[in-house]
């Protein structure tokens, strides 16, 4: 009965998409990196054959992000949500070859830049908030002493399991994440 169990497990993984590129990664925990120090690191692995790509986050693919209070401008005025939250770098979405539905992708950005970054959304965001991908950029959100608009909007993605149903997410901007992703060319 369990190997029957495991095989269903496996087939249901080999056939599910999560929505992002998970080959040809590989992962490193940065603990509390500064923004100089994974700097280095990324020159330092960029500078190696076989690795292309390198993002930080604060939360892996796979690993529930922390949850926050946001107020959300929606279609039908101010509301408030609990809605889950990532912390990204400038290369995220480009390592893990996640689209971009609408608007644009975060910038790199000099450590210490107080400026407005803009947030990134998916699609079940934009929903929630009554606007199609398009109509939810330029959007305001609100969380504690923070305000901050809409920038792009994603594609769903499993950010948490493949058995979990895909939630609202809200994804911020960070000089540098406690993980890392490497993107390695296989060896031909």
């Amino acid at each position: 009965v369990s190997i029957l169990i495991i095989n269903q497990q496996v087939k249901f993984m080999n056939q599910q998409e999560p929505g992002y590129q998970s080959a040809s990664l590989l992962h490193l925990s940065a603990g509390a990196i500064e923004a100089s120090e994974l700097e280095l690191l990324r020159n330092k692995l960029l500078a190696t054959p076989g690795i292309s790509k390198l993002a930080s986050m604060s939360q892996l693919p796979g690993t529930p992000p922390q949850v926050n209070v946001f107020e959300l401008a929606t279609a039908q005025g101010p509301a408030k949500h609990i809605l889950p939250q990532l912390w990204v770098d400038a290369h995220y979405l480009d390592v893990l070859r996640i689209p971009l539905l609408a608007g644009s992708n975060f910038e790199q950005r000099q450590p210490g830049d107080s400026s407005l970054a803009g947030v990134i959304i998916n699609q079940r965001a934009a929903q929630l908030m009554g606007y199609s991908p398009q109509e939810a950029i330029g959007k305001r959100l609100h969380s504690d002493d923070w305000t901050d608009y809409v920038r792009g909007v994603v594609t769903d993605y499993h950010q948490v399991s493949l058995h979990s149903a895909i939630e609202p997410l809200i994804i911020r901007y960070a000089d540098a994440g406690h993980q890392v992703l490497v993107q390695h060319e296989a060896a031909a």
